[in-house]
């Protein structure tokens, strides 16, 4: 967009706000080269077709409307709804490492355990903190969701490579680490539901908060295979490195979905 186009924008929203100021020459000279903005001008500097409804019809409008509305409940503040995200991963997860009986603690040594855990918790704070801001409308995001996704991937896909061995003991690494990763993917899905429900209320943009959800629901299951796989080879580790990236797909698909039908 044209900067002065951009500055026009800026002055038609702060007079729509109630800001009044006088438009300078530049702002004049734009006006008279510029048709779209100059149809915005004339559209705002236009008097409104309709008369205002008298005092006590537009009251009584009011409070029928007023009666009808039910009490919306204020949403938490940001941080409370940071730390409600990160509960719902980390409760989540513990299902599924319990029922693969904690595995992967033994199995792993202490750089292996601690440096994934380190930056799994580092990439869980940025996506909790993203999905806390698309809940409420206007508020800023440090960084766009897709970014942090291939963030994550890539260094979880690193540490794969430099933390673990290359020698596998299976004949068919393939086949475990694709049923390792179905393992995954299946016991993170129910904590999709209750990510839903943190967000219910407050859904403005299907797509990217199902982007966010799938994003979470595959860092949950990459925490299950993280303390509940007994395989510690790079090759299998991989598989458990794409779960982040699988799962924001996923939700991409849903959130696509989702808008399709809204428009049929």
């Amino acid at each position: 967009m044209n900067p002065e186009c951009v500055r026009m924008e800026t002055w038609f929203h702060d007079r729509c706000r109630g800001v009044q100021s006088e438009l300078d020459p530049a702002g004049r000279l734009h006006l008279e080269i510029c048709l779209p903005c100059r149809r915005l001008w004339e559209s705002l500097a236009q008097p409104p077709d309709s008369a205002p409804l008298p005092g006590p019809l537009s009251e009584a409008i009011a409070a029928r409307l007023a009666g009808s509305l039910a009490p919306v409940r204020p949403l938490p503040a940001p941080a409370v709804r940071t730390v409600s995200i990160l509960l719902v991963l980390a409760v989540a997860a513990l299902p599924g490492v319990n029922f693969l009986n904690y595995a992967g603690i033994p199995a792993l040594t202490f750089g292996q355990l601690v440096l994934p855990t380190v930056w799994l918790i580092a990439v869980a704070v940025g996506a909790a903190l993203c999905l806390s801001a698309q809940m409420e409308p206007g508020s800023r995001r440090l960084f766009p969701t897709a970014g942090l996704i291939w963030i994550a991937t890539a260094g979880f896909v690193v540490g794969s490579v430099l933390l673990f061995r290359w020698t596998a003991d299976d004949p068919h690494p393939w086949v475990r680490g694709s049923v390792c990763t179905l393992y995954g993917v299946g016991l993170a899905m129910p904590s999709s539901l209750a990510f839903w429900l943190l967000v219910r209320r407050a859904v403005f943009s299907p797509l990217s908060i199902a982007v966010s959800i799938g994003f979470l629901v595959g860092l949950t299951g990459f925490t299950v295979l993280l303390y509940g796989c007994q395989y510690t080879d790079a090759f299998h580790q991989l598989w458990h490195a794409a779960i982040p990236l699988i799962g924001g797909g996923l939700g991409y698909l849903v959130g696509a979905g989702a808008l399709v039908l809204d428009r049929l």
